[in-house]
């Protein structure tokens, strides 16, 4: 036993610690060994001892099964939160990733999607450093509801890795931060507020026939997926202002006049219709409304 593993403990966890430190695989067998390190891991982090919980957690092996990839998300949310090693999270989260198979085994989808938002993070870091290696390597793996975004990130990095599109891929990813600026002025978030305060705006509907929506939700026989949720070009709409406001602004024209513009074969906007209102008297005699529920969500490392 190191010494410096108790400094700074109180009494009574010092003597905790010292017990636990005391359970070996041999002595004592793999489950309750396990559980001594999980534990070891939990009074360091209350302690701020970070790097020794992730020693603790490390004692833990690909052999002991599914708990081997808990211990190694835990290792990773203490390499990137609390110990600053942008390098030693990485190959954490990519281990637990490729691992997926095995990690996600009867945990919830929404706790994942939280992990996959974080591998998302350390992948735009390493985007901007211009480690486009790293950050290629992790986009490819994220998946879920980060799907779209890595795979735009994704392709951006090929262009930028290449001399002869890297200034294609230059081009895109301003376009790309015009976008997530964009989304980020539109996205409304209601998780800080009580069941009683939230708005009714808190669900978002698309109106559209009950064949259609079958088609969004169902599988269909020989398919892997649903129907890929199609946009339409707004040269076929009836309001000739419809797209300008989104044209001006990615092009960068201070313009409030609004007309419907000639056909541009270099440049198209595609839009599909969404409301807060997701039960409009207006529009349900005709269509249904699918109503996707907005939030994000946050796991407990």
């Amino acid at each position: 036993m190191n010494i410096d593993e108790l400094n700074g403990l109180d009494e009574v966890t010092q003597k905790e610690v010292e017990k636990l430190l005391k359970v070996t695989r041999e002595k004592n067998g793999d489950e309750e060994y396990i559980s001594a390190q999980f534990e070891l891991e939990d009074y360091m982090d209350k302690n701020k001892k970070y790097e020794l919980g992730v020693k603790y957690l490390k004692n833990i092996r690909e052999d002991d099964g599914a708990i081997y990839y808990k211990a190694l998300i835990l290792i990773f949310a203490n390499q990137y939160f609390f110990m600053n090693d942008l390098d030693a999270s990485y190959d954490s989260i990519v281990e637990f990733l490729e691992g997926s198979e095995y990690a996600f085994n009867g945990v919830k989808e929404d706790t994942f999607d939280s992990i996959r938002g974080d591998a998302f993070g350390v992948a735009k870091k390493y985007f901007y450093q211009e480690n486009y290696i790293k950050s290629l390597n992790l986009f490819k793996l994220i998946g879920g509801s980060y799907s779209y975004q890595s795979s735009c990130y994704e392709k951006i990095c090929k262009l930028k890795m290449n001399i002869e599109t890297k200034k294609i891929g230059e081009m895109s990813n301003d376009l790309k931060g015009k976008v997530e600026k964009i989304i980020d002025i539109l996205k409304l978030d209601f998780l800080p507020l009580s069941e009683d305060e939230q708005a009714p705006e808190r669900k978002l509907a698309h109106y559209t026939s009950t064949y259609t929506t079958n088609k969004l939700l169902s599988k269909e026989k020989n398919k892997d997926k649903p129907s890929a949720f199609r946009l339409n070009t707004i040269n076929n709409v009836n309001d000739p202002s419809e797209g300008k406001l989104l044209t001006n602004y990615l092009e960068s024209v201070k313009e409030n006049s609004f007309y419907k513009p000639d056909f541009d074969e270099r440049l198209h906007a595609f839009i599909s219709c969404f409301t807060f209102n997701h039960d409009s008297l207006n529009l349900t005699p005709a269509v249904n409304p699918v109503e996707l529920n907005l939030g994000d969500f946050s796991y407990a490392a």
